[in-house]
């Protein structure tokens, strides 16, 4: 009978994660799990939630810090709680989001020592991080994020996405913090180790984070997505067509929105054949003007490709190019 109940996890997991949305659709406010049982004897209402799936997506955010003698604590709630989701999840993979964000009332000495221990705690349980979201809205919490982050092991993440800010604050950031190395290694003869510390990591998404893109070194992408770069964070075309190169014998799902470099009269050589990828079959290209979507259809050929979507091309006049 224990082996049948431990299919019930999933249809609980997500019963739960529905319900906590649906109770609670502001982000900033949802609760990390919530369930009640009743007229449930105690040996199945034990057995139940000792099942480690239901423990393994754990959620950390700094709104939510104690209030010790009407002072914050370093130590807030959402860390304590995930600390017991960890322990309770056993050996399951684990689905972690950090959001870790600033608010008017929080001392920002508070945050960063918080963050450091929140950072700490993170990389005990790495290895077992199958998905990984970090979204923050200052650029000392995104690069002290992802120095701890720096050249630590994470054998079976297999999704990454990563978030700076808003649309609007990732346009105009002025801060430029040192180069963010989480994604990739400093050095071309580090490439193998790129591959040590991501096996499995397939998927990766980049929004408004500064990135040295000359230093990727990721490969064997399925799904690639960059948006909302400050214009001397955004790629070189060259450097775009290396990154897409070096996954194309992977790449199925590609995303650029507000990310790529103004080309002005550039054109591609008449003697350089266009990068093919084969397996693309998804493709997104945004905020950016009709001659720039011209020159990336002109760098690239896509004869798996099934769905193109166009958002925000500006009308511009082709004839002033």
């Amino acid at each position: 009978m224990y082996a049948r109940v431990q299919l019930i996890p999933c249809l609980m997991r997500s019963f739960c994660t529905y319900s906590s949305w649906v109770s609670c659709r502001n982000s900033q406010k949802r609760i990390d799990f919530a369930v009640l049982v009743s007229h449930v004897s105690s040996t199945w209402r034990n057995l139940a939630f000792s099942c480690s799936s239901l423990w393994a997506d754990i959620t950390i955010t700094a709104d939510n810090m104690h209030k010790v003698d009407g002072e914050l604590a370093i130590v807030n709630a959402s860390l304590l709680r995930a600390k017991e989701f960890a322990s309770r999840s056993r050996v399951f993979s684990l689905f972690v989001r950090l959001k870790l964000f600033t608010t008017p009332n929080l001392d920002f000495e508070y945050f960063r020592l918080g963050t450091i221990m929140t950072m700490n705690w993170l990389r005990l349980v790495l290895p077992r991080v199958k998905y990984l979201s970090i979204h923050c809205d200052t650029l000392q919490v995104a690069w002290l994020v992802t120095k701890c982050l720096h050249t630590a092991p994470m054998e079976t993440l297999e999704t990454c996405k990563m978030k700076y800010g808003t649309t609007i604050l990732s346009f105009c950031h002025s801060i430029i913090p040192p180069p963010v190395r989480f994604l990739f290694l400093a050095g071309q003869n580090e490439e193998q180790a790129a591959d040590n510390f991501f096996p499995k990591l397939t998927r990766v998404k980049a929004s408004g984070f500064p990135v040295s893109w000359s230093q990727w070194s990721l490969t064997r992408l399925t799904s690639l997505s960059i948006n909302f770069m400050t214009l001397h964070d955004r790629p070189l075309m060259d450097v775009l067509k290396y990154i897409l190169t070096i996954n194309r014998e992977t790449l199925e799902k590609f995303e650029i929105q507000g990310a790529i470099r103004q080309f002005g009269t550039l054109l591609r050589n008449a003697n350089e054949l266009p990068t093919n990828l084969p397996r693309l079959a998804d493709l997104t290209l945004g905020y950016l003007s009709q001659w720039e979507a011209i020159i990336f259809f002109l760098h690239f050929e896509t004869p798996a490709l099934k769905h193109l979507k166009l958002c925000d091309i500006s009308r511009s006049i082709l004839a002033q190019h």
